[in-house]
């Protein structure tokens, strides 16, 4: 299977989750992502910063990884562009490779992921870059799921 990333815009992303772009011509945008702590009890945010490489393509990936209990939320700190990789889950806990889309995304754009979104770890285009991340966690091996996949290469 192959994927072309797409250019990101925020009705190809909505299934996914949010676009976090500029508040216009406004001061500011309250509420723009969905944060979520999908779990029963409570979990406390991590505010992470991260550290992502630049992807070599055509990138083969045989791997996804979801929080089924949280939103998450990447914000670029320093990142001319980068991309995801995202799919719907099958209802039965795993990946929907029919669902599977890939964005190539500007530096000065956002993302949020909701609940449950099966996803690439994040990766930049060209050279490494800073994020900082928001997400919810318990600190159990239910925080984040990691499933093999048949492999896919995406293509820049």
């Amino acid at each position: 299977m192959r994927v072309r990333l797409e250019e990101l815009d925020e009705s190809s992303f909505h299934e996914f989750g949010q676009v976090l772009a500029t508040p216009g011509k406004t001061w500011r945008k309250d509420f723009a992502a969905n944060l979520t702590n999908c779990r029963p009890t409570a979990a406390p945010p991590n505010l992470a910063l991260i550290r992502a490489n630049a992807a070599a393509f055509p990138l083969e990936i045989d791997e996804l990884e979801r929080h089924e209990h949280s939103s998450q939320t990447f914000l670029p700190l320093d990142v001319r562009e980068y991309m995801v990789i995202v799919c719907k889950d099958n209802g039965h806990g795993s990946p929907d490779l029919a669902t599977l889309r890939g964005f190539r995304i500007s530096g000065a754009v956002g993302i949020s992921y909701d609940c449950g979104v099966w996803h690439l770890g994040i990766n930049t285009i060209g050279d490494a870059g800073i994020f900082a991340m928001l997400i919810f966690q318990a600190g159990d091996a239910e925080d984040c799921t990691f499933q093999k996949i048949s492999s896919v290469v995406v293509d820049a």
